[in-house]
């Protein structure tokens, strides 16, 4: 068994900010750095700051009367108040600030940030009587798996630019309980969150719930032949099963407040594997 911790530390990085976004004044009223000049490109300033702390253990056991196995659990906290430019993250995005003069208010989970991480793996070579006159039959088999689950990626409740800033990354404000039924037409209670008031900036964090947590197996069954002609050459018979509980692996919803969708999940992670694979194979070993 292994207990590790992680950690790190980044500050400096580049984050993107606009060249011309207003500042509110004590009395409503808005002021802007260019304003002879509307919405003007980004620069890039080195101001941004993220860490990642981490809790890992890990259980191993090697082979042993025909059976290995790795166990690993993570449980970890991203946090930051950037993210690279490259990547957009719709549910959670960092890459602008909602106010410019308050990045305080930007520094959360980051869109990677997964709390619980566990994943199962195991072999095990089914054992039989060697002296069976049936081991042709029933020996030479092999159970293996994957199992891997992970909690929700963050999810950031965006909503209109209400604060006429001209923030390009407008949050909505928080107002009640968001613990909802945590199903596909409404994953969370979509009346704990409103649009923000005139002359404000949303009151919700950069990552306010977590979405659908990813449930995964991958089941395989091995059945090797021996050869004859060679100690080493085997002929092996593979049966593999991709999820092969058909688990649904879904996107995050909607998390836009002044969209019709608003809370629905409409897709998936994966398109091109939404649903259980199954392959047949064989395999000469020499």
């Amino acid at each position: 068994m292994d207990i590790s911790y992680v950690g790190g530390d980044s500050n400096n990085i580049r984050k993107l900010q606009p060249l011309n976004q207003g500042r509110l004044q004590s009395d409503g009223s808005v002021s802007y750095p260019f304003p002879d000049w509307a919405r003007l490109s980004d620069h890039l300033a080195s101001n941004g700051n993220s860490n990642y702390n981490a809790l890992q253990v890990s259980l191993r056991r090697a082979m042993v009367g025909g059976l290995a196995f790795n166990v690993n659990y993570t449980w970890s906290k991203a946090l930051g108040d950037t993210q690279d430019n490259l990547s957009g993250g719709a549910s959670a995005n960092l890459v602008r600030p909602q106010n410019a003069y308050d990045l305080a208010a930007d520094y959360g989970r980051l869109v990677f940030d997964q709390t619980h991480r566990f994943v199962f793996n195991w072999t095990w070579a089914i054992p039989f009587p060697r002296d069976s006159s049936a081991r042709h039959v029933l020996g030479g088999w092999q159970f293996n798996g994957i199992w891997s689950s992970t909690s929700g990626a963050p999810i950031g409740i965006r909503g209109p630019d209400r604060s006429r800033t001209r923030s390009q990354n407008a949050r909505a404000d928080c107002i009640g309980n968001p613990a909802g039924p945590r199903t596909v037409e409404q994953f969370f209670n979509t009346s704990a969150f409103a649009i923000s008031q005139n002359g404000t900036f949303g009151s919700c964090g950069v990552a306010a719930l977590s979405g659908w947590p990813h449930h995964n197996f991958d089941l395989s069954l091995f059945k090797n032949f021996g050869l004859g002609f060679s100690e080493d050459a085997k002929l092996q018979m593979r049966w593999e099963f991709f999820n092969a509980f058909n688990t649904p692996q879904f996107d995050n919803p909607e998390n836009r407040v002044h969209n019709g969708r608003f809370g629905r999940t409409t897709r998936v992670l994966d398109p091109l594997r939404e649903a259980r694979v199954i392959q047949f194979g064989l395999k000469f070993i020499f």
